[in-house]
C-alpha cells in the first residue's frame, strides 16, 4: 500500500461543476473522478477546489487507516498539459484579464477554468 504523500503527487483528474441551492443560490462541487466519496464545496470555483485539495490529505488518511482500497488516476500520460496557441479577439482579452483580477488567478489558470466551466454546462 502507498503511503500519503505518494498519493498525494499523483495527478487525478479534477471536475468542477455548478450546483443550484434550494433558494437558487449558485455553488461549486469539486471531485476527482477516481476517488469516489471525496468531494470539495465553495460559492466559488476556486473555493471548491481549495476545499477540495484541504479534504484531500484527510481522506487518503482515512482510507488507508481503515484499509479501504485507492484507485490510481486512470492514465497519466493523458492528463499531461498540452500547450496550444490561439489567437483570440482585444475584447475576449479584456473579459479574461477582468475574470482574472477577480477570482486572483494567472490568465493560464483562468482560462483552465473558464473553459471547464463551459464544457461541465454543455454536458448537463
Amino acid at each position: 500500500m502507498k503511503t500519503i504523500d505518494e498519493y498525494m503527487k499523483f495527478n487525478y483528474r479534477m471536475t468542477v461543476v455548478p450546483k443550484k441551492d434550494f433558494d437558487a443560490s449558485e455553488y461549486f462541487v469539486a471531485y476527482f473522478e477516481e476517488l469516489e466519496g471525496l468531494e470539495g464545496v465553495g460559492d466559488t470555483f476556486l473555493d471548491a477546489i481549495e476545499d477540495l485539495n484541504v479534504a484531500k490529505e484527510i481522506w487518503f488518511e482515512k482510507m488507508i487507516d481503515n484499509g479501504f482500497e485507492i484507485s490510481l488516476p486512470r492514465n497519466y500520460e493523458e492528463q499531461k498539459p498540452v500547450k496550444i496557441t490561439y489567437r483570440i479577439p482585444v475584447s475576449l482579452n479584456r473579459e479574461i484579464e477582468d475574470y482574472m483580477k477577480r477570482e486572483g488567478v494567472s490568465k493560464n489558470q483562468a482560462i483552465n477554468l473558464l473553459v471547464s466551466q463551459s464544457l461541465q454546462k454543455q454536458k448537463h
